[in-house]
């Protein structure tokens, strides 16, 4: 099942790599992070490909590539057994005024997705909830890329409008609730 020299050369593009990159650079912290685990995902997947006959090749890297990157961060978290102590703990935990101003702000980017056309809610969930980049998304959708940048950019700008407008009625409800002070100078 091994490969030939052609075979070989021709199991990556230049477009897949720098995809990859892409991928990794928007989840880690760092360049050089990112660069590692490209690497190692195209190692481990020259050796998978020797071993095995692998239907979609790209699919397969980025697949490597995610199960390199929960080993990344589960190595980054701390292992060892401290004491906590019960008063930090308990200060900790969000209390019921975080979590009303979350359920507040998450009711209000719903209403916000809402009010977006159908096409541009669709680009939106395929860029930020499901990781694809702009020429998948138009792929996907059979959409120019242009037109996906529009309606990222339309429903970006519409969050902006809708956060703006949350924002200073929260300042607003705030002021009002200390009694007329300013919550920048308080």
């Amino acid at each position: 099942m091994g490969l030939t020299t052609t075979e070989t050369t021709t199991l990556f593009t230049s477009n897949d790599i720098e995809c990859l990159l892409q991928h990794l650079r928007g989840r880690l912290p760092n360049e050089e992070d990112a660069r590692d685990i490209a690497q190692e995902a195209c190692l481990q997947m020259l050796q998978a490909v020797h071993v095995r006959v692998i239907e979609n090749r790209r699919a397969y890297l980025f697949r490597i590539a995610r199960n390199l990157m929960y080993q990344y961060y589960s190595r980054r978290r701390p292992t060892t057994n401290t004491a906590i102590d019960p008063d930090c703990l308990e200060s900790s935990q969000p209390g019921l005024e975080d979590l009303t101003c979350l359920n507040t702000r998450q009711r209000m980017l719903e209403r916000a997705m809402r009010e977006l056309p159908a096409k541009c809610q669709r680009v939106l969930i395929l860029r930020w909830r499901d990781g694809c980049n702009i020429k998948e998304t138009a792929r996907h959708m059979n959409l120019s890329v242009g037109m996906v940048k529009k309606y990222q950019a339309n429903g970006l700008a519409h969050f902006r409008r809708r956060l703006k407008r949350y924002v200073a009625a929260d300042q607003m409800t705030y002021q009002i609730c200390r009694g007329g002070r300013d919550p920048k100078k308080s």
